[in-house]
């Protein structure tokens, strides 16, 4: 009956709002959080997500969970300070979650100048375990941030040096983990905080979705692959000085530390 009425995407999220209230009141926290993340933006169930403690631990341990972690600036304005920094979580694996920034946190080219590096060498990769992981993290926080094994993935099209393993505590996805996590070009857009839109991310006026990049090789070794403002894996990649494209750092959490 609810798709009889013009408002009826509202109806039935008004219905599966009640539904997951009924279920926290029970105390079935898990399908509670299920429908709530199908709701986001509905009412405050963004509130819920954040502010209520079962919420929060059933999040971190759900792929598909928005999850808080660490400050970064976001609305551009330096003087209110730095805001809170959401994270999907990926993956939960052995105690850890891997996570990938909701939004587009900066704008930094691959390589600051153009070359043949890899995501061994390029100088994005320097930037994130270096000057990101201080301003983002606490002290604490790092703590919580393992080092562990980035593998080198060779681009499933084109025949480019991937380099070498590494190990890092902050990443990018790679292209076949940027086609595993997300399912759909959909789920793969993207958009940019306007920090990031400050710092030179291109946004799409239409949707304001962003290009942000992945650490696999383009076709040559002087670009890199990344993810276009419809959603789509960009194989062939941007040349690796390229200024426009964002960033979303991608990390490892342990969860009992």
């Amino acid at each position: 009956l609810a798709g009889e009425y013009h408002d009826a995407p509202t109806r039935i999220c008004e219905i599966r709002y009640q539904q997951a209230e009924a279920l926290r009141a029970e105390g079935n926290y898990a399908e509670a959080y299920t429908i709530y993340s199908e709701i986001l933006d509905y009412r405050d169930v963004g509130e819920i997500l954040t502010t209520d403690t079962e919420m929060i631990r059933i999040a971190w341990k759900t792929p598909g969970g928005i999850v808080i972690f660490g400050s970064y600036e976001q609305d551009n304005d330096a003087e209110n300070g730095r805001e809170p920094v959401e994270w999907i979580v990926l993956k939960v694996q052995n105690g850890r979650s891997l996570l990938i920034s909701r939004y587009a946190l900066d704008c930094q080219p691959y390589n600051t100048r153009f070359a043949n590096v890899t995501w061994e060498t390029c100088s994005l990769r320097k930037w994130l375990n270096g000057t990101f992981l201080r301003e983002a993290f606490s002290t604490e926080e790092q703590g919580k941030i393992p080092t562990v094994t980035v593998t080198a993935e060779k681009n499933p099209s084109h025949s480019a040096d991937p380099g070498k393993d590494t190990q890092d505590r902050v990443f990018l996805l790679s292209i076949p983990e940027a086609e595993k996590y997300f399912t759909s070009s959909a789920e793969r857009q993207c958009k940019p905080t306007d920090y990031a839109i400050a710092q030179g991310s291109y946004v799409n006026k239409m949707n304001g979705t962003c290009w942000w990049w992945l650490r696999s090789p383009g076709f040559g070794s002087d670009t890199a692959a990344g993810v276009t403002i419809e959603g789509s894996v960009h194989n062939v990649g941007n040349s690796v000085n390229f200024g426009s494209d964002a960033v979303r750092p991608a990390l490892w959490i342990n969860l009992d530390s």
